[in-house]
């Protein structure tokens, strides 16, 4: 059984007189000291509450650390206790080290921070409403690792589908974060492994499949042939979304960035903002026609469309969030096109990559399309465009109902 106890070093009495206050855990006849930050002298400490008397100028300060570092301290030995764990001193420093970190909500922001500090701004923007989720649903209060059990997340999906009114890809989302952030609380050494509530016979996270519908060639030579001469903004939006189509399906937040420096001897040459790839494709005659009505821009603007400014620099955050904004701004535009041209079908800047893998269908070689769609697995490629080929399927259902 461990014990917790409050002491001064009296041999270790400072030049001024003073002696250091530390935290003793005995642990299996192993001795563990941890100095809390104050030192007294022997005349000021009551040996027997110990504590620092009060006439001492900052008694209650001191006093109020003092049972805030001993409830830490019992609070780790007792957990170690209660599930029969038998801790090192290395462990037991470790833990005392950082038991001000090892709830939820500190790893949490912690977490979120380091994506801003790897300038992971997308990834950053999308998890800050996930953790949200899970804090609201704690009411605010926080919670450490170990009390986040498969009961309490069973209540928490309950919680995102019947009150948030989530869908099942954004519940699956936010116990992704969760799963990430109890995984770095296990690295950190804040939590033991055996309280991991994700994996076989736990909470498991498994992402349906999705449908993935793209416009038909007579619809894209409908959004080709509309004449938008009268109104600029949407004339953008659907230029913008054509290149991407053109291009095989480009990213948005690619696509929004694209420079004049990127495009030479007929080619476009970019740095991938997903993964940092860098990706070379021949201009094809229908994208060298759209490009060619920004030419006017060229010498006031070094961004092809007019989306972003020069003025932004190099501040990666000010431009990703414009970029998101943009993004926003030219799926509602897209909105009103399709509205007019009566296409009955939610068109998006994704949905260019959609439409391309669905008018390739299995006229392009999966090789080709891992190269287009800058797959780095074909895998992925073979699975993504498996979405869009259904003949074989529709040939073998003829088959069998023509009689």
């Amino acid at each position: 059984m461990a014990s917790v106890n409050v002491l001064i070093r009296l041999n270790k009495q400072r030049t001024d007189g003073t002696c250091p206050i530390i935290i003793r855990i005995t642990n299996n006849r192993s001795v563990t000291e941890k100095f809390i930050g104050y030192a007294v002298k022997p005349e000021e400490w009551d040996e027997i509450d110990s504590k620092v008397i009060k006439s001492h100028p900052n008694s209650t300060l001191i006093n109020h650390l003092i049972l805030k570092k001993r409830t830490e301290a019992s609070a780790i030995v007792l957990e170690a206790d209660s599930n029969d764990i038998h801790l090192t001193k290395k462990q037991i420093k470790h833990k005392i080290k950082h038991h001000n970190k090892s709830s939820f909500n500190t790893v949490a922001d912690e977490h979120l921070s380091d994506l801003l500090k790897l300038k992971k701004f997308n990834q950053h923007s999308g998890e800050i409403p996930r953790v949200n989720h899970f804090k609201k649903f704690l009411d605010e209060n926080d919670i450490s690792f170990q009390h986040i059990t498969i009961p309490l997340l069973k209540k928490f999906m309950i919680y995102l589908k019947a009150e948030k009114d989530l869908g099942e890809r954004s519940i699956m989302n936010c116990l992704v974060v969760i799963r990430t952030i109890f995984n770095k609380a296990i690295n950190e050494g804040l939590v033991e492994s055996k309280f991991y509530p994700f994996g076989p016979g736990k909470i498991q996270i498994k992402f349906g499949e999705t449908t993935k519908i793209g416009l038909n060639e007579k619809e894209v030579k409908m959004f080709e042939g509309i004449n938008l001469k009268k109104n600029q903004e949407l004339s953008d939006a659907r230029n913008i979304w054509l290149t991407s189509f053109y291009l095989a399906g480009i990213r948005i937040s690619d696509i929004i960035k694209l420079k004049w420096r990127d495009i030479n001897d007929g080619r476009l040459t970019y740095i991938m903002d997903k993964n940092g790839k860098v990706v070379s494709l021949k201009m094809p005659g229908k994208v060298n026609l759209i490009i060619e009505q920004y030419k006017k821009n060229k010498k006031d603007s070094s961004y092809v469309f007019p989306y972003l400014k020069d003025e932004y620099g190099k501040d990666e955050k000010i431009i990703n969030s414009k970029t998101r904004s943009a993004n926003s701004l030219i799926n509602k535009r897209l909105k009103k096109i399709t509205k007019e041209l009566k296409i009955d079908k939610k068109l998006t800047m994704h949905i260019s990559r959609h439409t391309f893998g669905q008018i390739a269908g299995d006229k392009i070689a999966p090789q080709l399309l891992q190269k287009l769609y800058r797959h780095s697995d074909l895998k992925t490629t073979i699975g993504y465009q498996s979405n869009f080929i259904h003949k074989d399927v529709d040939g073998a259902l003829s088959d069998v109902l023509n009689f």
